[in-house]
């Protein structure tokens, strides 16, 4: 059986530089949650935006109110769960 080891080579000639990382690869966990917490947020604001628009016309509408709710109770607890990790 091979031996694995970890090269910035991944393809004959194909260089990544990455040496300024650190070895246990705790730099990109940052940026990987960055990207999640922007992206909710603005799925967040467009949820938000189109209830403010429709609140009149679906005044009485348990659909638009729990999609609602249930967008902002996502949020909230994906900004919750990854900010123990």
């Amino acid at each position: 059986m091979p031996s694995l080891y970890g090269t910035n080579e991944p393809f004959p000639g194909n260089f990544i530089c990455a040496d300024g990382d650190p070895l246990d690869g705790s730099h990109w966990v940052v940026y990987y949650w960055t990207a999640i917490l922007v992206i909710e947020s603005i799925l967040l604001s467009l949820a938000i935006y189109k209830a403010w628009q429709h609140r009149k016309a679906v005044r009485g509408s348990s659909l638009m109110q729990a999609l609602t709710k249930d967008s902002v109770v996502y949020f909230v607890t994906s900004v919750m769960s990854n900010s123990f990790l």
